[in-house]
């Protein structure tokens, strides 16, 4: 009876060991689990902090070098303006008395009667409200003025009104033309910067 006994206590006894090794071995892992996420943490904030470290003295450096070329850039500039009166290249040489330069670009339907001066052609337009001439001239406005005067008189037309304005060396002009008998009428425009030193010259007649 007493060996029955034991038997019979030992077989019960052998499950509540072996879930109390289960147990053990399960917590076991649990914490080297976290040990090693702990030790993870810790490496990746290293690496993170050195990458942050580095990024920082890269962008210093980088923000120190752009600073050098602002103040050497800014440096120049004083000086250029210092030296010398800043301005464009002239895009022409052409004055009122010279040759017309590229004239091909005129339009075709472009009045024979309305005088172009010297200069550069840069562009011209025809539509149902005006035939346009745009040249670029190295003469100021009021030379352009006086040329016109006479040439539009010798073609038959006559001066309706004519202006300039000067303001900070940005000058402006206009002369507005008709042929009454005919129902006629056009204009030109002037430009001129004091930065680019050539006027822009825009003549049109209306159809309108």
């Amino acid at each position: 009876m007493d060996e029955t006994k034991k038997t019979q206590e030992n077989v019960e006894q052998a499950p509540v060991v072996q879930e109390e090794k289960k147990s053990k071995t399960l917590l076991y892992v649990i914490i080297g689990i976290f040990v090693f996420l702990l030790v993870l943490g810790a490496v990746g904030f290293f690496v993170i902090k050195v990458l942050l470290k580095q990024g920082v003295s890269l962008l210093n450096k980088e923000g120190e070098k752009l600073i050098e070329q602002a103040d050497k850039f800014i440096d120049t500039s004083e000086e250029e303006d210092e030296d010398e009166d800043f301005s464009y290249s002239k895009s022409t040489e052409k004055t009122v008395d010279g040759d017309l330069e590229k004239k091909e670009l005129i339009t075709d339907k472009f009045p024979t009667d309305i005088p172009l001066p010297g200069g550069l052609v840069t562009a011209s337009s025809y539509d149902e409200f005006d035939i346009e001439a745009k040249i670029d001239i190295d003469s100021t406005i009021d030379e352009i003025i006086e040329w016109y005067e006479k040439a539009l008189v010798e073609k038959g037309w006559e001066i309706t009104s004519k202006s300039s304005e000067d303001f900070e060396g940005w000058e402006t002009g206009s002369i507005d033309f008709a042929k009454v008998a005919e129902e006629r009428k056009g204009s030109v425009s002037l430009d001129r910067n004091p930065y680019v030193k050539v006027t822009t010259i825009r003549v049109r007649e209306r159809l309108y």
